[in-house]
């Protein structure tokens, strides 16, 4: 009982040293440095104190080094859980722009998806403390016999609105009715997650005609250059 308190101890103590020293999420240095430091702090205890004598027991068969690999495994699990609830599905990679110190603190997003996976996940957050409901994304697809993606269609649910954020389909099979099929399925899907109506955006250079086959209407349009304009169509979820 006692050493598992000590290794709940040194796990605390990694995290917060993390947080203190503000190391980026998952950097094992400090984690590994705080176990160490805090399993050689036991031996300061009294002579023939439980905790003092199992780390001592536990450093002779593990080493120092080993036993404050157990924190940092202990971290390494509750880090992945925490990504897992959050929608992160990989660590942020960062590369500094410049070596000389000019732009000190600038780093490039090696992976915008990382960096849009991470800011999506914090406004699903702010919408869901806001409309009492968090935002639920869903990705439909396609695949032809061989395997390949033909199709793809991904919808974001709010509250009761549903939005069609990217569909397409290849252009070897258009025409063959993969789209009216994600569009129905996706319909479907919202509206058993509580949706009341469903929102699509399409450029002028797109086919708008192909949602309001699927029974959309236009509700607005903006212009965003002479020759192209945005339109936005609805349709009501029985």
């Amino acid at each position: 009982m006692c050493i598992l308190g000590l290794i709940v101890g040194f796990t605390l103590i990694g995290l917060v040293l993390t947080r203190v020293l503000r190391s980026p999420p998952g950097s094992w240095r400090y984690v590994i440095g705080a176990g160490v430091f805090a399993a050689i702090g036991t031996q300061f205890l009294p002579m023939g104190h439980p905790i003092r004598t199992d780390v001592a027991e536990s450093a002779e068969n593990l080493g120092w080094v080993g036993l404050a690999l157990i924190p940092v495994g202990l971290y390494a699990l509750v880090l992945q859980s925490i990504r897992r609830r959050a929608g992160v599905t990989g660590p942020e990679v960062v590369s500094v722009l410049s070596e000389t110190g000019a732009l000190k603190g600038l780093v490039q997003i090696a992976e915008d998806r990382v960096l849009s996976e991470e800011t999506e996940s914090a406004l699903a957050q702010e919408t869901g403390f806001a409309l009492g409901s968090v935002p639920r994304s869903c990705s439909l697809a396609w695949r032809a016999d061989d395997g390949a993606l033909v199709g793809h269609l991904r919808f974001v649910v709010v509250a009761e609105t549903c939005e069609v954020d990217l569909m397409w389909v290849a252009k070897s099979h258009r025409c063959s009715g993969i789209g009216s099929s994600l569009v129905k399925a996706a319909q479907s899907e919202a509206h058993a997650i509580g949706a009341r109506k469903i929102f699509a955006r399409v450029g002028s250079w797109e086919n708008a005609a192909f949602f309001q086959r699927m029974g959309f209407e236009i509700t607005w349009d903006q212009e965003i250059s002479p020759k192209a304009k945005w339109i936005w169509l609805e349709k009501p979820l029985a």
